[in-house]
């Protein structure tokens, strides 16, 4: 079970002069718009359940990873790599393995950067310098979440706009299936990440941007309390475009980042694309030229 399902999508336009005014039906400004009921301005529909869907995040990795281990025989190893092991004796600089923090060395003939946002510490930490030196720099965005759960259980997902804070925070709200809400916004500027993946720092004043943006827009979830508060970053590129392919002058080397916020989307097709290209080298269900 992934929760995946249809639901409906919205850009609903607020008012920040007039938020906490409460609006009822059959205003016509609530029309279309499911549960944001304040300084509301007017909707535009952004799709319905003929072309909206949905998954949890975490539940489809879970349950891709599942079938590799019980139908492939996939094996994880829990380590932190620091080094990739090449062979530069020869020319061509090939992949012999990884070397884990702990000394572990795992011997592979192929390696693949799928570290989101920590790939440019991978370029710079796991490969002599003077070999990937060309390759376009991977940046993060950071941006806080937080799960509440309301007393009913919501079908449409709302991109907030604005002329004020909540439009320039880009606030987006995904309902779902088990009831929660996802509500992310107020990201912050593009860097090269240095924090840790799992030690991300949660900045409380970010999540209270979130949890005041609920309180001006809707009766239903203003006043929860976040069961859940999170954040993570994203990996963006020089020029928007994932990152996909070999890299160049080390055989055996591959990497797959830079899918913006749409990792969960692009992710299983990247994954296609990749296996092609370690089983029959060239890649046919996607273009992959830069």
């Amino acid at each position: 079970n992934i929760d995946y399902r249809r639901l409906t999508c919205s850009a609903v336009a607020i008012d920040e002069s007039q938020t906490r005014k409460v609006q009822k039906p059959p205003s016509k400004k609530l029309e279309g718009v499911e549960w944001v009921d304040q300084a509301v301005l007017g909707s535009v529909s952004m799709g319905d359940e003929e072309n909206i869907a949905q998954v949890h995040p975490r539940k489809l990795c879970e349950k891709m990873w599942e079938y590799a281990q019980q139908q492939q025989g996939s094996t994880l190893i829990r380590g932190k790599v620091v080094q990739a092991i090449i062979d530069e004796a020869s020319n061509d600089n090939i992949i012999k393995g990884v070397l884990l923090e702990d000394g572990t060395c795992i011997e592979a003939d192929i390696l693949v950067v799928a570290c989101g946002p920590w790939a440019q510490q991978a370029f710079q930490t796991w490969f002599p310098n003077n070999v990937v030196s060309n390759l376009p720099t991977v940046t993060g965005i950071k941006c806080h979440s937080m799960l509440v759960k309301p007393p009913r259980i919501f079908s449409q997902a709302v991109f907030f706009e604005s002329d004020g804070a909540l439009g320039d925070g880009d606030l987006e709200v995904y309902p779902r299936p088990d009831g929660d809400c996802y509500v992310n916004g107020f990201a912050g500027d593009e860097v090269v990440v240095e924090e840790d993946p799992g030690e991300e720092v949660i900045e409380r004043d970010a999540i209270d941007l979130l949890i005041h943006a609920m309180d001006v827009t809707s009766t239903e979830l203003g006043g929860l309390e976040p069961h859940t508060e999170q954040v993570c970053y994203w990996p963006e590129t020089e020029d928007g475009l994932p990152l996909i392919g070999n890299i160049p002058n080390i055989q055996g080397a591959y990497v797959a980042t830079g899918h913006s916020v749409w990792g969960i989307l692009q992710g299983p097709s990247t994954g296609k694309a990749l296996a092609e290209l370690l089983i029959r080298g060239s890649c046919t269900c996607l273009d992959l030229t830069p």
